[in-house]
């Protein structure tokens, strides 16, 4: 019963082969035009014809390895004397291959199905390909080959020796004008090439030379913008000197003495710090030295930190009236000075210390600490490192912001002082 599934089987597949080649004829007999396309890709018959031969001048010679073998055939692992081309684009022996597709319907290189089972003879297409190279005119060889060509000849030549001179004469003219001719144009070669890089290094100088001007003039310029930048910072800094010192001689004269007699611990008083600053600052007095020297607490802008300085008695510029609204130690608990939970005034064996956050509270103890924390925590806010210092505007809002700071601290702004 095998057997005549196979032979049923193998007839069945000539029955198809013989169907498809006449479908092709019939449809080549009713167009009157047959494309090998149709079967086999233009890639396909190159790549076959590509691994049988290569081309030797106007022919073909057979192709061979590096070991000197030529193209063998996957089923017969033999030379291929009448190769054929199949679908999968690889080269066969006809009768191999015509055999293998009567029992299979897969390559026998890849495994894979087959679209057709027709086969290409390839030996039809290089007699073609021979034919057409004998016939079409060869292209001129350069004469350097001609050359070698004619010394080879002359050597296994078996002609007369005569005209075999006469053949290497003839040729041996032939290169002698190609070199003359070719030393000519080498040398207008290497003259074009002179010229060439002569004009490239102008033009580099050209382009540097213009490179350095353009840049000795931005130079030029930016070292000019700086002098007039320096020049107008000068003239400010001095008028700015200038005012400030004649403000400050202005209120030494006109508020010289006047402190030491009325100033006292808590007092509030309007002073120049004294370094070149055009406006005053308004500070408590939590400590008075001989000498009438006062350790003031002031703070330098809205919300800032309290700070402590020394003030000389011809820094002080007025002092504030005392409405007695703020008492003396809320005051100092107000400017810093005093604990902030139990009022106790800094004195020499009690040493306050600040809130490590905000640095503005400042307790006797752990204790007071721990006990206002719950009040202090909700005002706490930690003061960064580069504090941006206030930048009034006008006048009207420096003297707004000092009037402000009197009546927290208990005191009376005098409208008639002059900042």
């Amino acid at each position: 019963m095998p057997r005549r599934r196979r032979g049923q089987q193998s007839s069945s597949n000539l029955a198809q082969i013989a169907a498809e080649k006449d479908s092709v004829f019939d449809i080549a007999e009713k167009d009157s035009v047959f494309d090998i396309a149709v079967l086999f890709a233009p890639c396909k018959i190159v790549a076959g014809l590509g691994r049988l031969w290569v081309l030797d001048e106007q022919r073909l010679s057979p192709a061979v390895d590096v070991a000197g073998r030529k193209w063998e055939c996957p089923i017969t692992l033999e030379s291929i004397a009448s190769p054929v081309l199949l679908d999968d684009g690889h080269v066969y022996e006809e009768m191999a291959i015509l055999q293998w597709l009567r029992q299979n319907e897969a390559s026998p290189f890849t495994n894979l199905p087959l679209k057709h089972k027709s086969a290409l003879r390839l030996a039809p297409l290089k007699q073609t390909i021979e034919l057409f190279l004998s016939q079409s005119p060869a292209p001129r060889k350069c004469p350097l080959d001609r050359m070698k060509r004619a010394m080879k000849d002359a050597d296994n030549s078996t002609a007369h020796p005569a005209a075999a001179l006469e053949q290497l004469e003839a040729r041996l003219a032939e290169f002698a004008a190609f070199v003359h001719e070719a030393q000519a144009i080498f040398d207008s070669a290497r003259a074009q090439v002179a010229r060439a890089r002569n004009e490239l290094d102008a033009k580099k100088e050209r382009c540097a030379t213009l490179m350095q001007a353009a840049y000795r003039a931005h130079r030029a310029r930016q070292v000019a913008s700086q002098l007039r930048y320096q020049a107008r910072m000068y003239a400010v800094r001095k008028s700015h000197c200038l005012e400030a010192q004649y403000e400050s001689e202005r209120h030494e004269a006109e508020y010289s003495g006047s402190v030491e007699v009325v100033a006292a611990l808590g007092s509030v008083i309007l002073f120049r710090d004294g370094l070149g600053h055009s406006r005053a600052n308004l500070g408590v007095v939590f400590e008075i030295q001989q000498g009438g020297h006062l350790h003031v607490s002031f703070q330098e802008c809205p919300n800032g930190r309290w700070r402590r300085t020394l003030v000389q008695p011809d820094q002080v510029c007025a002092c504030l009236e005392d409405t007695h609204a703020v008492s003396l130690p809320d005051r100092y608990k107000i400017s810093g000075q005093a604990c902030r939970s139990c009022g106790a005034l800094p004195k020499a064996d009690v040493r306050l210390a600040v809130c490590s956050g905000c640095r503005k509270a400042s307790y006797c103890s752990r204790e007071c600490q721990h006990h206002h924390l719950r009040y202090h925590r909700q005002v706490c806010r930690p003061v960064p490192t580069d504090e941006i210092q206030w930048q009034w505007q006008t006048r009207s809002s420096y003297q707004r912001w000092l009037k402000n700071q009197a009546t927290l601290l208990g005191a009376r702004w005098h409208d008639g002082v002059d900042l």
